[in-house]
């Protein structure tokens, strides 16, 4: 009990010490200049900080999560099962045996081939073209979940018909009741390389959070691409799992089930791929801009941590008669230094707070931020126009990439957070530790014997 006593009187002590010699409990006195920004300076670095890395993770991690999971569910699936088969001959049995296994959420086959799309006004642009069954929509909730009609339906029942994404269609000039020319299309020898009567009919324009899809994917139907490719696609399988991360798991048990391979298919693990593969290159990429953002705000923090050392420093030797008659009165050095890792922690947390709160805030409102940059960008541009080329300023539009980035939620880690918010004010403990150990070095009888 008394230990726990002359414990809190110390603390009590050395938090007095520390508002004493940084001069925050006290009057300024005649002639004395004040030095309000130097305090401020460390802490507002450090609020700067920590709101910008955790605005930045949540942003990434909204746009991280919309892009894998619309990649998963619109292009690559969880698994793709490559084979041999045509188009006009799906194995059903197959199919049914797949469907049939706990893991598997829904089984979709299907075809692409890359094509050269020719809009009716010359316009032209490369594009995927893959072939899918008539019912996709209602059989792959994912997909539909993650794809959204701007234009049209999603109906391909119609002879020749095709679905394309808006950046697609925008770049061919098309509409809704247009129609497009696959004039140039790959596949195997059996396909005509190129040809003027492959001609669909524009039935649907399509958007997904993803923009590569939107200006890369056509959809059309499995018997619309027989027709044009005289069955010469070979079809693969898209298989949706209840728990995307468990395909390892799911491609070891497909290899090995008996079932599956009674059914005529060649299943070897080449022809089987995971989503983590046929995303690798995507996934990589994501990483190393999100750790390339990292560093580049991390370097705030080292510089609030130079700056907090240095002011720090020249705290101590100002202070070094007061530190040795502390330390001649019996106090300890290590308690004196202690009382300047204090101030670190003060100014520390008083950056840390507000950057946290202010983060949070910004990233749960991240669309209102956006779409207010967008509309400041716009009318600052009109006003430019209006001044300099009045002629021109109809013409001006609002950016439609911070119009997308409003689209995405910013999604919040807990642990994420906590680790920025901890080096933020860890930065400012080190800085001040090591700022203080000059404390140990004074002698007490040299520096009061100058005095």
């Amino acid at each position: 009990m008394v230990n726990k006593t002359m414990n809190r009187l110390h603390l009590s002590w050395i938090h007095f010490i520390s508002l004493r010699l940084s001069g925050l409990n006290r009057k300024k006195v005649n002639g004395e200049k004040g030095s309000s920004f130097a305090r401020i300076a460390p802490s507002l670095g450090i609020g700067v900080g920590v709101m910008a890395l955790i605005v930045i993770i949540a942003v990434m991690n909204g746009f991280q999560a919309t892009s894998i999971n619309s990649l998963m569910e619109i292009s690559s699936y969880h698994v793709q099962i490559k084979t041999d088969e045509k188009v006009f001959a799906l194995n059903q049995p197959f199919i049914d045996e797949l469907k049939s296994m706990d893991e598997v959420d829904c089984v979709i086959p299907m075809c692409e081939v890359q094509s050269l799309i020719v809009g009716q006004r010359g316009k032209q642009d490369a594009a995927i073209v893959r072939s899918v069954p008539e019912r996709l929509v209602f059989d792959d909730d994912g997909f539909a979940h993650n794809i959204r009609m701007i234009a049209g339906d999603f109906k391909i029942n119609k002879e020749k018909s095709i679905i394309l994404g808006s950046s697609l269609a925008k770049h061919l000039g098309v509409r809704v009741g247009d129609t497009v020319t696959l004039l140039a299309l790959s596949g195997s020898s059996q396909v005509e390389l190129f040809s003027e009567g492959r001609v669909l009919k524009v039935t649907g324009i399509f958007e997904c959070p993803y923009l590569e899809i939107n200006s890369t994917y056509a959809f059309t139907s499995l018997d619309s691409m027989n027709q044009m490719t005289d069955n010469g696609l070979p079809v693969f399988y898209g298989v949706k799992l209840k728990e995307k991360n468990r395909d390892g798991i799911f491609i070891q048990k497909i290899l090995s089930d008996e079932k599956l391979k009674d059914c005529g298919i060649d299943l070897r693990e080449e022809n089987v791929f995971s989503w983590r593969v046929l995303n690798k290159s995507f996934f990589g990429a994501l990483r190393i801009e999100k750790n390339v953002l990292l560093l580049l705000v991390l370097l705030i923090f080292l510089v609030v941590g130079i700056n907090i050392y240095n002011g720090m420093r020249r705290m101590v030797f100002e202070k070094k008669e007061d530190i040795c008659v502390l330390n001649a009165l019996g106090a300890k050095r290590k308690q004196i230094q202690l009382s300047f890792v204090m101030q670190g922690f003060y100014v520390a947390l008083a950056g840390a707070v507000p950057g946290l709160l202010l983060g949070l805030l910004i990233s749960s409102n991240i669309d209102v931020v956006f779409t207010l940059i967008s509309k400041i960008t716009y009318y600052l541009q009109y006003a430019f126009m209006l001044i300099f080329s009045p002629q021109n300023a109809y013409y001006v539009t609002e950016n439609y990439i911070f119009l997308y980035y409003a689209e995405i939620p910013a999604i919040i880690g807990f642990w994420e957070t906590f680790y920025v918010t901890a080096f933020g004010i860890l930065s400012a403990l080190i800085s001040s530790f090591i700022a203080s150990r000059k404390v140990l070095s004074f002698k007490i009888a040299e520096v009061l014997h100058d005095e």
